[in-house]
């Protein structure tokens, strides 16, 4: 028997299992979910979570100007409100900390400083302070306020693959095909029509929409979750850290646990295109190793567990979410760049919106459309 679907959400993800949740409050729409057997690049997330953007805000200014940079640390911060809402309201387990950016160098503590006071200009809170007690090589830490958190981001995909079980499941997406005013989709074993189309597919999404192809660029990268044997470390649970321009990253988890991850530098191009997640055991090692160079009386020396990931990070730097430019029907959210549980988790709400008319935080520089220019060029080349 042939199906029609008023929403078809492709990509089992973060942002798909949030779209379907979301669209799922309306009773009246038909909505299916086009999953794959391959195991979600969010399954593989750290537990981390926090407001803003990995990047500092005066980096966000430089790029894109204080309006927009003001806008996206904005929406982040919508972002990682409401996925806290959302655990409390369903007892997903969360241990709330602070955002904080570790400084080494002088050139970065001008940065900081610069940061501190644009912040609070535009209305947001951060303050410089010294730096932590023990540390070396460490000239004073931006802290950025109780913008961060970990999470059970496994029980919050658990609880909303549960809280979606009336959403009908459909293979892998192999094939989209426009006909006329609706969809023809295509999976390894079945064909559907539907409406409209949300793809949450984070890295397929350039395979279906070709103008998006030198937009959303795959990118590797790997965390460890490593303990001290030697006291507590130096943050409190909940924390999480950045560093040397998020080229590293922590998530404090609890006295003597952390996540770590980053150095995506010592891989080949630095992580970019590649096309499968690997752990390597470059960054293995340096890892517990840049650690060690701040504290070294509290060193790393238990390891727990390690993952490798691939994600997607926009040419601009900025989340894409929105509705796709030039193609009626079409939605998608991409791009997180380090914040895939809590923007995946707002986007699924934004996208849910934007198909049902409403109104929501999401701004209008992250849609598509920014990078209409990208597209026009890459289809004269071809």
């Amino acid at each position: 028997m042939h199906q029609h679907y008023d929403i078809a959400i492709i990509g089992g993800g973060i942002t798909g299992l949030s779209s379907a949740y979301h669209l799922g409050k309306s009773k009246d729409l038909k909505i299916c979910l086009s999953t794959s057997s391959e195991v979600s690049a969010s399954r593989s997330s750290a537990n981390m979570i926090s407001g803003g953007l990995i990047d500092n805000f005066t980096r966000i200014v430089q790029r894109h100007g204080p309006e927009k940079a003001e806008q996206a640390w904005k929406y982040s911060n919508h972002a990682f409100d409401a996925l806290m809402e959302f655990a409390k309201a369903n007892g997903i387990k969360t241990v709330k900390g602070e955002r904080r950016r570790l400084i080494e160098t002088p050139d970065e503590l001008e940065e900081c400083k610069k940061a501190v006071v644009e912040l609070n200009e535009a209305g947001f809170k951060s303050l410089m302070e010294k730096a932590p007690d023990g540390s070396e090589h460490l000239l004073g830490q931006q802290n950025d306020g109780e913008r961060a958190a970990s999470i059970d981001s496994q029980g919050l995909l658990d609880y909303l693959e549960k809280s979606t079980s009336t959403v009908t499941r459909l293979g892998k997406t192999t094939r989209v095909i426009r006909e006329s005013q609706q969809f023809k989709i295509e999976t390894e074993k079945e064909s559907f029509t539907a409406e409209v189309i949300i793809y949450a597919n984070h890295l397929d999404i350039s395979h279906f929409l070709p103008g998006l192809k030198e937009v959303l660029v795959s990118s590797q990268d790997q965390w460890l979750r490593m303990q001290t044997e030697a006291g507590t470390l130096p943050f409190a649970p909940g924390t999480v850290l950045s560093w040397r321009h998020g080229h590293y990253w922590a998530q404090i988890e609890s006295d003597r646990q952390l996540t770590m991850g980053g150095a995506r530098f010592l891989r080949p191009m630095a992580g970019f295109e590649a096309d499968k997640a690997e752990l390597s055991e470059k960054v293995s090692k340096n890892l517990p190793e840049a650690w060690a160079k701040y504290f070294p009386k509290r060193p790393l020396t238990k390891m727990i567990a390690s993952k490798a990931s691939l994600d997607i990070r926009p040419c601009d730097e900025i989340p894409v979410i929105g509705p796709m430019f030039g193609e009626t029907g079409i939605f998608l959210g991409a791009g997180y760049m380090g914040q895939g549980i809590s923007l995946g988790f707002k986007a699924g709400q934004s996208l849910a919106q934007l198909v049902l008319g409403k109104s929501d935080e999401l701004p209008r520089f992250f849609w598509p459309e920014r990078h209409r220019s990208l597209a026009s060029t890459d289809n004269e080349e071809n």
